[in-house]
C-alpha cells in the first residue's frame, strides 16, 4: 500500500515540524 507509507511520512514530517517549533518556543521563552 503506497498510500500508507506516504501518510506515515507526512505524519513523521508534521511531528518533526511540531517538535522544532516547540524547541524554538522553549528556547525563546528561556533565554
Amino acid at each position: 500500500m503506497p498510500e500508507l507509507s506516504i501518510t506515515l511520512s507526512i505524519i513523521a514530517i508534521g511531528l518533526n515540524l511540531i517538535t522544532i517549533m516547540l524547541l524554538f518556543k522553549y528556547k525563546s521563552e528561556h533565554k
